[in-house]
């Protein structure tokens, strides 16, 4: 013992440093892993956001109008209605509607309005102005709250009837009479040859109904007051035709241009028919979360497994050279639990200092994590959790060299130098 006292000494030092480096990636690891739950765990709940439509087996087909085409609103009108018709005709559709500009989940675009009897609106009196038809809400499975849905020989003549959302509702009519009342859009105006409004649309329109919200803003932020107005009341040079089928819509797509073509053999559609479910994915909230998370989850994954290797790398170091002193200890009566004590001892201090500093930087830099993640929420579960995963591979890290000690043969480890 006395012979090795002096090469222990020496070593202390070495082995602090090491300690000290082992802690310090606990630290970082506990971070990183983190961060990597806290942005799983807004993927996840952006991925479970009610949206207020099922976008399953639904299609946007978007519909351009050539230059010098259907020049009066009348024919317009008829044309888009052909093409509705024809493909609600395939025997694997279950709807088709038509939209300008209201495909969720960032449907409509923002208008200031007017509401009859209240003061003159300000700048910020806005909402999403959507342009659709009767069968629009069937089509995306989006229920009817209050009140009644234009019918297609209203739409035809473009009645001057909108619908509103629920956050339109309680927003400017919290008592719940918002049906029979009257806005304004002022800005629904005709701009020849390319934009044509039907007569008065830019005049007082009654409040028929009341649909349900559905996202409209995104996946992340929430759902804006919204206004829902017959297609006709406005015709631009392009138009969507939203398509619900039985089967997956990609089986169907072939049949949609036949159908079109038979209409209209000039017809075109735009390059990239979209699925709904296409449509969510290609929100910027939904490739930023899912791009943060792969990114978190794959840096923190390598960082664990760096820190168990160095935590085993160490703990074997200490097992080496503490073999004489173990062997004694055995030989003296020490038993089995005495020696993993001891082993354990050893990754013992590295592990509590790095999990106390991970945390005081976990909780130091909450703003900060919060931000890269995109995230508002803090995450004390995810910061216990962390901690527990790194208390278990630390285990783990320490059970082979544990193993190896409580297998140390008392008279090879009292030879040993």
């Amino acid at each position: 013992m006395q012979s090795s006292s002096q090469r222990t000494m020496g070593s202390a030092h070495g082995r602090r440093l090491y300690g000290t480096l082992v802690a310090a990636q606990i630290a970082l690891t506990l971070v990183l892993l983190t961060a990597a739950g806290a942005a799983t765990q807004h993927f996840v709940r952006l991925m479970r956001v009610p949206l207020g439509y099922d976008p399953r087996n639904v299609v946007a087909v978007g519909i351009p109008l050539h230059d010098n085409t259907y020049m009066t609103w009348q024919a317009r009108t008829s044309y888009l209605e052909q093409l509705r018709a024809s493909i609600a005709a395939l025997p694997d559709v279950v709807s088709a509607s038509i939209e300008t500009g209201a495909t969720p989940p960032s449907s409509g675009w923002d208008q200031r309005f007017e509401l009859l009897g209240k003061p003159a609106p300000s700048e910020a009196q806005t909402a999403r102005i959507n342009l659709v038809d009767p069968d629009y809400f069937r089509t995306l499975q989006t229920p009817l709250i209050e009140g009644r849905i234009w019918t297609t020989a209203e739409v035809a003549r473009a009645a001057s009837f909108v619908l509103v959302n629920q956050t339109f509702a309680k927003d400017y009519y919290p008592n719940g009479d918002v049906v029979g009342h009257s806005l304004k859009l002022p800005l629904l105006q005709s701009r020849p040859p390319n934009v044509l409004a039907a007569p008065g649309a830019d005049g007082w329109m009654q409040v028929i109904g009341v649909m349900a919200d559905l996202r409209n803003n995104g996946l992340a932020r929430p759902v804006r007051p919204a206004v829902f107005a017959p297609y006709s009341t406005q015709l631009w040079m392009s138009a969507e035709i939203l398509v619900r089928s039985r089967v997956p819509p990609e089986t169907i797509l072939h049949s949609i241009r036949r159908q079109i073509a038979a209409v209209n053999p000039d017809q075109q559609t735009f390059n990239t028919i979209g699925d709904l479910e296409t449509w969510i994915r290609d929100e910027p909230e939904w490739a930023r979360g899912r791009l943060i998370s792969g990114l978190f989850a794959g840096f923190s994954i390598l960082a664990l497994v760096l820190s168990a290797v160095g935590l085993y790398s160490v703990v074997s170091y200490s097992v080496v050279q503490r073999t004489n002193e173990v062997g004694i200890r055995i030989a003296l009566g020490a038993g089995r639990s005495h020696v993993l004590r001891i082993v354990m001892a050893s990754a013992a201090r590295s592990v509590g200092l790095g999990i106390a500093a991970g945390l005081a930087l976990s909780l130091g830099l909450n703003r900060v994590i919060l931000s890269w993640v995109g995230s508002t929420d803090h995450h004390p579960l995810v910061v216990l959790s962390v901690s527990f995963l790194i208390l278990v591979v630390a285990a783990m890290a320490c059970l082979v060299p544990a193993r190896r000690a409580l297998a140390i043969d008392p008279m090879a480890a009292l030879r040993c130098e």
